[in-house]
C-alpha cells in the first residue's frame, strides 16, 4: 500500500527562508519577466509571425520543457509550485500545436492547430499573470532557486511565443512594449 506524499508548504532549508532573500528573489523573478518581455516580445512576435520553422519550436522546447521535466528528479515543495506548474502545462499546448503544425509530414490540420493556438493565446491574458503570481508565492513560501528560475523561464517563453492576433487577446502586453514604428 502506498501513501500520497504530503506537499508541506511551510519546510525550507535553513538560510533560504529569510523573509529579505525570499523577497529580493520573488522581485527579482517579476523584474526578469518584466525585462524579458520589454527587450524580447517584439522580436519575437515578429519572427513568428514571418517566419516560424523548426528552429523556433526547438527554441521553445528548451525554453519550456525543463520546468515541466524538472517536476520528477527535484519534487516539487509548495503547493503553489504544483499549481504553476499545471497551468505551465496547460500553456505548453501550444507548443504541440507548433510541433505538429511544423512538423507533421502533412503539415497537420491548419485550422485546428490555429484554434487551439488563438484560445490559448486568448487564456494566456489570464494564464500568464496566474503562473506568475502563484511563482512568486511559491518563491516566499521556500521553493527551490532552481525551479523558481526554471519556472519564470518557462513563463516568459510561454509569454514571448504566443500566437494569436498582434492586437488582440494580447494587447494586455502594450503597458510593457509598444511595437516597433
Amino acid at each position: 500500500m502506498t501513501r500520497a506524499r504530503r506537499i508541506d508548504d511551510t519546510q525550507g532549508v535553513g538560510e533560504t527562508r529569510s523573509g529579505h532573500g525570499r523577497g529580493t528573489l520573488a522581485a527579482l523573478v517579476l523584474a526578469s519577466f518584466l525585462l524579458a518581455i520589454h527587450y524580447l516580445f517584439w522580436p519575437v512576435q515578429l519572427r513568428v509571425w514571418n517566419s516560424m520553422s523548426w528552429i523556433d519550436l526547438a527554441v521553445m522546447t528548451a525554453l519550456i520543457v525543463p520546468f515541466l521535466a524538472s517536476r520528477w528528479p527535484l519534487p516539487l515543495r509548495s503547493r503553489w509550485t504544483h499549481v504553476a506548474w499545471w497551468i505551465c502545462a496547460l500553456m505548453a499546448l501550444d507548443v504541440l500545436a507548433f510541433a505538429v503544425g511544423t512538423l507533421a509530414p502533412t503539415g497537420g490540420h491548419p485550422s485546428l492547430e490555429a484554434v487551439l493556438s488563438l484560445f490559448l493565446g486568448a487564456a494566456k491574458v489570464a494564464l500568464v499573470p496566474a503562473a506568475l503570481l502563484v511563482l512568486v508565492v511559491a518563491t516566499i513560501r521556500g521553493e527551490r532557486v532552481a525551479t523558481i528560475a526554471l519556472g519564470t523561464i518557462c513563463v516568459i517563453a510561454e509569454t514571448l511565443y504566443t500566437v494569436g492576433n498582434p492586437d488582440q487577446p494580447l494587447g494586455w502586453f502594450a503597458w510593457i512594449e509598444r511595437p516597433p514604428a
